[in-house]
């Protein structure tokens, strides 16, 4: 038994987590509320801020399941970003650089407490990071032949990426070149749910498995109610700590 802390076990995994409904209630009601491309775009984007964006998207996502959605403005996330790159503004950003900064200096004013490296290749620890600490922030190799049917690699696929030769190789092989930072946001057991250029889709487990580069989960003041003290998953603050580190033991 993996315990959370305390002698207090795991929850049980869910079939599925929809926590992402949030923000589609709060964009049909007010579009501006819709997820942010944050200027990071396959083709017109202005920065490879993917990275930043990717934050910008879990801060939508935990402050709309607590009652109140922030987005970040473009002005947000093009500070965080040039304090990396200055004028260079095609540069890649690492995960980890960006997730210090957000924990000790913070990105629009909002900072997370604690962050911990998701096993490679662990959907359960996914799974688990996105039910309780509600999303999972993940780093992918993705494949060229994702950006070579001159459409945007959202719609690919009808929008659900899959489909993978089988080893995948030539422009199908993970390519570093095109690594990419989403917000995973749900899943159920054939897909997981994100968002990347500020529309949200899905990919097979298989997909995400053979392009995964690293996931990280995350521990925010943003998931938690200030009215209530506690997460939509049943945490409070230093629960959630506990829970992250319980995540991280969960055998593949």
């Amino acid at each position: 038994m993996i315990e959370v802390a305390g002698g207090i076990p795991l929850p049980p995994l869910p079939n599925s987590s929809a926590y992402y409904q949030a923000v589609t209630t709060a964009a049909s009601a007010d579009p501006r509320l819709s997820w942010g491309t944050f200027e990071n775009t396959p083709t017109t984007g202005d920065f490879n801020d993917c990275t930043i964006a990717a934050a910008g998207h879990m801060t939508q996502l935990w402050t709309a399941n607590i009652g109140g959605e922030l987005k970040f403005s473009d002005g947000d996330v093009s500070a965080a970003y040039k304090h990396f790159v200055g004028d260079d503004t095609k540069k890649d950003l690492k995960m980890r650089d960006v997730l210090e900064y957000w924990r000790t200096v913070g990105i629009g004013s909002h900072k997370i407490q604690a962050y911990g490296q998701i096993q490679n290749q662990n959907v359960k620890q996914i799974k688990y990071s996105i039910s309780l600490l509600g999303g999972c922030y993940i780093g992918l190799g993705l494949p060229s032949a994702l950006f070579d049917q001159h459409t945007d690699p959202t719609a690919v696929q009808g929008g659900k990426w899959g489909s993978t030769p089988n080893p995948p190789d030539g422009d199908y092989a993970p390519n570093p070149e095109n690594g990419h930072t989403i917000a995973a946001v749900g899943f159920d057991d054939d897909s997981l749910s994100f968002v990347t250029w500020g529309k949200q889709i899905q990919m097979t487990w298989q997909f995400l498995k053979t392009y995964m580069d690293e996931a990280w989960g995350l521990v925010s003041p943003d998931w938690v109610s200030s009215g209530w003290g506690k997460s939509p998953s049943g945490f409070d603050l230093t629960g959630l700590g506990f829970a992250l580190e319980a995540v991280q033991r969960i055998p593949i």
